[in-house]
Formats: C-alpha cells, sequence, structure tokens
C-alpha cells in the first residue's frame, strides 16, 4: 500500500480521493447450448442393398419404392472428406473461436476502462472504499464516507443558488445540549415533523488534483436561525476552497462559505445568508444507551433523496475505529452516501450525533457509525467562533508512517522542518523517524497524535529519534527535548 505523506500537528496533505465503487449487478445465467438431436437412422431391409430414398415433400402419398440399381452397378459410398476439406473446416472454425474471445476480452476491457461492474464478486471483498481503514481478526473493512468519484475537467458544475455566498464571519455560537429528562417521547412521523425543515442538503465541488475537480453531495444540520450549519468535512472535501451549494427543505437555494473544518474529528461548519431558519435541537450523547431507538435523517445516494428518514438502534457506544479521532456511536439504522453530515436522533427529535461513515464490506451490513454531540459540542463552537480547534498542540513537521524495512524501525519518518518548529532547534534531519515519545513506543501518526494531544501548546516533550545510516546498516538512536506549538489551522491548510 502507498504510504501517505502527513503533516503534523498533524494531518494528511490533501490527495485525490479514491472513488466509490457501485453495488455489483446479477450474474447473467449462463447460456444453454444446442447441440442438437441426432435423427434416427433409418431400419435396413434384410437382403437389400439400401440407397436413399427419395420424396417430394409436398406429397402426401409415398411413392413405391425405387427399384435397386442393376447388380453390375454399385451404389455410390458416401464421399470422404478430403484432408485439404478438414483442415479448411478446422481453420474456420479456429477464426470463429477467436473472433469470438477477441470480442468477449474487448468487452471486458471496455467494462473496466469505463469504471463498470463486471458483475463478479470476492465473497469478503470490500466492496467500497473511502478514506480509512480498519481491521478486526484479520478482515480489513472499508469506510464509506460518502466520497465522490472524480470527474474530468469542467464536466461537474454545480446549480447556480438563488441566494450568493456570504463572507467569512465568526461568532461565539454556542452549540447547547438538552437533556432529554421530562421531555415527551415522539413518534417516528413527529420527529420528522420536527427536523425535517433543520436538515439541508449539500453538494460541494472542489479540485482534487490540478484541472481536475468533483462534486459531492451530502447532508446538513441547521444550528442558528441566521445560517451556520454543521457537516462533515469529507462532505466539503477538507478544502476551505470548496464551492458549496445548500439545499433547504422547501427547495430553496444557498450558496455557502465554509468557515473551518477538522480533519481530525471529520465536522466542518458552514454560513450561508439567510435569517429566520429552524436550527435543530442537541441532545446529550452521553445519556445514550445500547438499544435505544436512534432515526437517520438525510439525503442517501444523494439530493434526488434528501429528507429520508430511516431507523434502527443504538448497537454500541464509545466504539473506536481506526485512523479517526474520538469514539464513535454504532447504529444499525441504514446510513449511506449523502446521510454524511446529517443528523442521528432519538426518539424526543434531538440531534445526539452526526453521521459519519459505514463500513461497506461484502457479509457485513447494518453497521453506521455517529459522532456523538457531546464530542462535537466543542469543536464546533470553535470552528464557528474562530475556523478551527483551539488549544491543540502541534510539532511543526511533516512527513509518513513507515514500515519497519531492514535496520529501519517503524514509525513516523519526518521529511520537512518547519522553522518554528522545536525540531529545528535540536538538529532533526530529514528522514529520521519518531520510534517513541515519552518514553512510549509509536509506530504511526495516529500513535503520534494520541500522545502529544494529551498536552497543551508550550509543553515540552521527549522524542526519541531513530537516525538511518548513510552506508545502509545500523543507524543510531538520539533523545530530544521539543516544544509543542500551538495549532491556529495550520494543520487544516
Amino acid at each position: 500500500m502507498m504510504e501517505e505523506k502527513k503533516s503534523l500537528g498533524m494531518q494528511p496533505e490533501e490527495t485525490g480521493k479514491a472513488a466509490p465503487v457501485t453495488p455489483h449487478d446479477e450474474e447473467a445465467p449462463m447460456p444453454v447450448w444446442d447441440e442438437g438431436v441426432p435423427s434416427e437412422k433409418p431400419a435396413e431391409t434384410e437382403g437389400e442393398p439400401q440407397s436413399e430414398p427419395v420424396q417430394a415433400p409436398w406429397q402426401a402419398v409415398s411413392q413405391p419404392p425405387v427399384p435397386p440399381p442393376p447388380a453390375s452397378e454399385n451404389p455410390d459410398a458416401p464421399k470422404k472428406q478430403s484432408g485439404r476439406g478438414q483442415r479448411r473446416f478446422l481453420w474456420g472454425t479456429g477464426i470463429l473461436a477467436g473472433l469470438l474471445i477477441a470480442l468477449y476480452i474487448g468487452y471486458t476491457a471496455a467494462v473496466l476502462i469505463q469504471g463498470g461492474d463486471t458483475g463478479l464478486s470476492a465473497e469478503g471483498s470490500a466492496v467500497i472504499v473511502d478514506d480509512g481503514e480498519s481491521s478486526d481478526g484479520g478482515f480489513e473493512f472499508d469506510w464509506d464516507d460518502g466520497e465522490p468519484e472524480q470527474s474530468q475537467p469542467d464536466d461537474t458544475q454545480l446549480e447556480q443558488p438563488q441566494h450568493m455566498a456570504p463572507s467569512v464571519s465568526y461568532r461565539d455560537q454556542a452549540i447547547d445540549l438538552e437533556s432529554r429528562d421530562g421531555k415527551k417521547e415522539l413518534t417516528n412521523n413527529e420527529v420528522y415533523k420536527k427536523l425535517t425543515n433543520s436538515v439541508v442538503g449539500i453538494a460541494a465541488r472542489y479540485e482534487v488534483a490540478s484541472g481536475v475537480y468533483t462534486v459531492s453531495q451530502g447532508s446538513g444540520i441547521i444550528a442558528s436561525e441566521d445560517g451556520y450549519i454543521i457537516t462533515n468535512a469529507h462532505v466539503i472535501g477538507e478544502t476551505r476552497t470548496a464551492e458549496v451549494v445548500v439545499y433547504l427543505a422547501d427547495g430553496t437555494t444557498y450558496g455557502a462559505v465554509v468557515i473551518g473544518y477538522d480533519r481530525m474529528t471529520d465536522l466542518a461548519a458552514l454560513k450561508i445568508d439567510a435569517t429566520g431558519l429552524t436550527p435543530a435541537e442537541f441532545g446529550d450523547s452521553d445519556e445514550l444507551e445500547v438499544g435505544d431507538p436512534v432515526l437517520a435523517l438525510g439525503s442517501p445516494g444523494g439530493l434526488d433523496f434528501q429528507n429520508t428518514l430511516t431507523n434502527g438502534i443504538v448497537s454500541a457506544l464509545d466504539r473506536e475505529v481506526s485512523g479517526r479521532s474520538g469514539t464513535y456511536i454504532q447504529t444499525n439504522a441504514a446510513i449511506n452516501p449523502g446521510n454524511s453530515g446529517g443528523p442521528l436522533l432519538n426518539q424526543y427529535g434531538q440531534v445526539i450525533g452526526i453521521n459519519s461513515s459505514k463500513i461497506m464490506a461484502t457479509g457485513y451490513e447494518g453497521m453506521g457509525f455517529a459522532i456523538p454531540t457531546r464530542s462535537a459540542q466543542t469543536i464546533l463552537h470553535d470552528l464557528i467562533a474562530c475556523g478551527y480547534v483551539q488549544g491543540r498542540p502541534r510539532l511543526g513537521i511533516t512527513g509518513r508512517t513507515v514500515e519497519q524495512n531492514g535496520y529501519n524501525p517503524a514509525g513516523f519518518q519526518i521529511e520537512s522542518v518547519g522553522e518554528d518548529s522545536g525540531f529545528a532547534k535540536v538538529g532533526t534531519k530529514k528522514n529520521d523517524i519518531i520510534t517513541a515519545v515519552n518514553g512510549e513506543t509509536v509506530t504511526s501518526l495516529e500513535e503520534v497524535q494520541a500522545i502529544i494531544f494529551e498536552f497543551d501548546p508550550g509543553d515540552t516533550v521527549t522524542i526519541t529519534l531513530y537516525r538511518p545510516s548513510p552506508q545502509g546498516g545500523e543507524g543510531q538512536y538520539l533523545d530530544v527535548e521539543v516544544e509543542l506549538l500551538a495549532d491556529t489551522g495550520e494543520t487544516q491548510q
């Protein structure tokens, strides 16, 4: 697997996303070949040489049998096919078979080049690829975050919104969590009516490579009556430069500006120029219990299915997802591409989670994940207030996770060091590998992040580095003291 370049404190650089794979078609039934039924052999008349009977097809009555030829004349024996004729027949059959094989190969190649589905699948293989992987007992999962296919230059355009996007503006907008205590339990229809005007559809267009754009569709939640909206970071391509259109439930469209986003938690905040909107009510995810009924509201499959309601239960709490920050609510409520950024709701009509991802693999169904509101509350407040998550430290380096290779251990390999980084003051070199933080062994970016996020900007940590030998032999280990920087959005560029 190709190693992905990362930035510490600490985020991967923006790259193109891999495209999602469509569900497999049903296999076509095998054709049944008619090899024919052998005709019956005419019975021989004893004592008489046989010749082929002749009968006109329009005659109703058979004519008398043809008398046998004179004894001196032998009846014509069947002509034996010459060797040349056999060769011609075999050559013709071979050419025909070759043409059929060539046509089949050409068709298969065309299907693969066009990204089509051959209708074949391997049991246990993942069918939708997304931006993160996890393993459980040796089985690799793929996370579907609603990632769209890449598009060719200029063939993806957004609908012109009825209202243009405003300029970026920040505000100290609190995301208050209300208890469900004392509230009336609602029917599914009552929950739908309460939330339908607080959930929006989102379309975003952004560049994934030079001159190559893609459009993604997802969902969002209205957080304030004057147009602050929350969604997933991956819905807007994890970039502030995305063109975004927001679709209200009544069909009104607004251009939106990206206020801020956070890769670590997959959360983002948008702003539209509107007033009088209906903000959603946010509940406390800490009140959830396994088995509680929940509902998901959003646009599964895209804007054509905006405001679709599905139901299920809380399958598990505090689920850790490999490559993601924090823990998640696991649910069997149907969550599909397009639900990303929409709400997970309790039976009181409160948002208790932001739908984020789903496992899509053969044999695995009903495994969706949502960001708990208790975890998202502070992140969303900071994104709306200043565009980044406050109080988060960073190391000021870029690099990539590497596996053990010969003498070189697994860890996070440094590729560049910022001028303001503490690493610049201790003589760190390119290709040095971080193998431990404060004495705790690390083998990946996520493990480095998990440790340094326990500290504040300005704190000092001990970093163990492995410096590879220029001659390819065994290198050396050294410990350095590094002061953590404040992350004011540098890792989200």
